[in-house]
């Protein structure tokens, strides 16, 4: 009896602590591009959530060719970004469709690589196919994880619909990389030939305000991703010639010059209403018959011009951003 006596308060004993270790295990380290659990090829549904609902991008797509290692055009590489979500897309054409994908965005430097040749198994981002029909597929990751230009090391393995590579039955898949750059690794390994490309954020203007004029016409910084010059009532102004516009001395045609120029800068990222357009339109046809604005020139606008211009600048006066 007291034997088991004896045996049951040990297996109480022991269930408990097995419990109580269970309850002190600490919690896994923060793994913010979950490399851990879906860097492998081979991933769990759970590395692949459904993305977000498609916004807008804030900027036309960079895209290059997805090539094979003997140097066939197989497909394409296009990455674009919305205020929140960079999105990258491999899409392939012809009989070609996709085995598996990997990806990695950010400094060259630190691609994931072993023994100098790049490291597919350790790349943040991938997914496998099941089955022979898949030709387009995006990933879809959080821009504040991101710098403002990166490196994209996007690969996939692709076969034809025929199961093989190059129309041969019974074949594998071949790898291929979004064309650009050779990574030059110190390894002679399979993957050592890969490629990369750069890609800079587009930057997305925000329909609620407009930038200051002083902010925005003190260089070409200021302006959105990817412009470097305007065009107003015919005439093209670069960052520059913009800028020693709004230092010179003030008159009708500067004031209007500046105006138009904010609203082309902002184009469609920003919504402007019919009346605003119609007075736009005004004030462009007076200046184009001005030719191109110096920083002596001296125009003073008639009635329905100066009526226009007043309406431009209270408007934009109104959704100026709060600096």
């Amino acid at each position: 009896m007291k034997k088991n006596l004896l045996f049951t308060a040990c297996t109480v004993f022991l269930l408990a602590a097995m419990v109580s270790c269970k309850k002190d295990t600490p919690a896994p380290t923060s793994d913010p591009q979950n490399i851990s659990k879906c860097g492998h090829p081979r991933t769990p549904p759970s590395c692949h959530p459904t993305p977000p609902p498609p916004t807008a991008d804030c900027g036309p797509a960079t895209i290059v060719d997805l090539k094979s290692g003997q140097g066939q055009t197989v497909g394409s590489v296009s990455v674009s970004n919305d205020p929140d979500y960079l999105k990258v897309t491999y899409t392939t054409t012809g009989n070609y469709k996709l085995d598996d994908v990997h990806l990695y965005v950010g400094n060259a430097n630190q691609v994931p690589t072993r023994y100098g040749s790049i490291n597919l198994s350790q790349f943040p981002y991938s997914h496998d196919f099941n089955n022979n029909n898949t030709t387009t597929y995006t990933f879809t990751i959080p821009m504040a994880a991101l710098g403002s230009c990166f490196s994209v090391f996007a690969e996939a393995s692709v076969r034809t619909s025929y199961g093989g590579w190059g129309g041969c039955y019974g074949g594998g898949s071949t790898q291929a990389w979004g064309s650009g750059t050779r990574y030059t690794g110190s390894g002679c390994g399979y993957h050592s030939y890969a490629y990369y490309f750069s890609y800079c954020k587009a930057t997305c203007t925000s329909d609620t305000c407009l930038t200051p004029a002083a902010v925005l016409f003190n260089g070409e910084s200021s302006w959105p991703y990817g412009t470097s010059s305007v065009s107003v009532g015919g005439y093209t102004y670069t960052a520059s010639q913009v800028a020693t516009q709004y230092y010179s001395p003030d008159n009708d045609a500067k004031t209007a010059l500046l105006l138009l120029a904010t609203l082309k800068i902002y184009g469609t990222n920003i919504t402007i209403p019919s009346n605003i357009s119609a007075d736009a339109a005004t004030v462009e046809n007076w200046l184009a018959t001005l030719g191109q604005l110096t920083s002596t020139s001296n125009f003073t606008a008639p009635a329905n011009v100066e009526t226009a211009i007043a309406n431009v600048q209270a408007w934009e006066s109104s959704k100026t951003c709060n600096q």
